[in-house]
């Protein structure tokens, strides 16, 4: 009788052990705004990679840029601070107001939810909405 409470003991430690509660952000999004494609992939670590793909105002290539930081998330609050900015593939012209906007767009306070496969964000400058890249 001994080891059988021993052995339920052991099983039932390792299954709390096992329930350890998943971020739902953990993963990649897709989403759009105001003519931009966004990419944005969440790491269990606390760290996030971020994307941009603009449409060229004077016609030609798309231009592209990224960012990536650290995260927090406490309830429905999401902080987002970023500490690199990735404009080389932007033109000369548009390289230190793209970083400066894409710092202070990343770098914000937000609202989120996540419903299965759809993330909403909720900041500044409008609602975002990506859906998970499987």
């Amino acid at each position: 009788m001994k080891k059988f409470l021993i052995l339920v003991l052991i099983t039932s430690i390792a299954l709390l052990a096992g329930c350890k509660k998943t971020n739902p952000l953990i993963g990649t999004w897709d989403g759009s705004v105001n003519g931009a494609q966004m990419n944005m992939t969440f790491e269990e670590a606390g760290t996030f990679n971020e994307r941009v793909t603009l449409p060229n105002p004077m016609g030609g290539a798309e231009w592209h840029a990224g960012g990536s930081g650290t995260y927090t998330t406490e309830g429905e609050k999401l902080t987002l601070k970023v500490t690199a900015v990735d404009v080389k593939e932007l033109p000369a012209m548009a390289q230190s107001m793209a970083e400066k906007q894409l710092k202070d767009a990343a770098s914000q306070e937000v609202t989120y939810k996540v419903d299965g496969d759809t993330l909403t964000m909720t900041t500044k400058a409008g609602v975002v909405t990506f859906t998970r890249k499987k």
